[in-house]
């Protein structure tokens, strides 16, 4: 069965390598998505329902981004997928197969983020903030 991407995922990807490509970083993750996440209003109002310090959520993933290494501004900056990126990707697609869905949305997205694991920013910041339960719900 395809799977293909809803839009907001496809704006969110696209948020991301914006993201990538401002802060002059080589490689878009998990990171750069769930930054480019809170632009999404669906993404803020949900998140909040289960987050009482959406604020402090965002700052922490806005640090990671800041705190990593640019490009330098005298090379030129060919922006890809990083492989943590892809795993994303490939288990959210996963996920949502696995529910009988032919469309991976944001919550399939950001449910494959947390099973990052503890060298990711991004999965830290979701299970540090968001209960575990709400997870379950994918």
């Amino acid at each position: 069965m395809p799977i293909h991407y809803s839009q907001m995922v496809m704006k969110m990807l696209d948020d991301a390598e914006h993201l990538c490509r401002t802060y002059r970083h080589e490689y878009c993750t998990a990171e750069h998505c769930l930054m480019a996440l809170f632009k999404q209003d669906e993404f803020v109002k949900a998140a909040s329902e289960y987050c009482d310090d959406i604020v402090n959520m965002k700052d922490a993933v806005r640090i990671e981004l800041r705190d990593a290494d640019p490009v330098p501004d005298d090379y030129e900056l060919d922006v890809s997928f990083s492989v943590c990126l892809h795993q994303v990707l490939l288990n959210a697609a996963n996920i949502a197969s696995a529910a009988g869905r032919t469309v991976t949305t944001i919550p399939h997205i950001v449910k494959s983020m947390t099973f990052l694991g503890d060298d990711s920013v991004a999965a830290c910041v979701l299970t540090n903030y968001i209960p575990d339960e709400c997870f379950n719900e994918f």
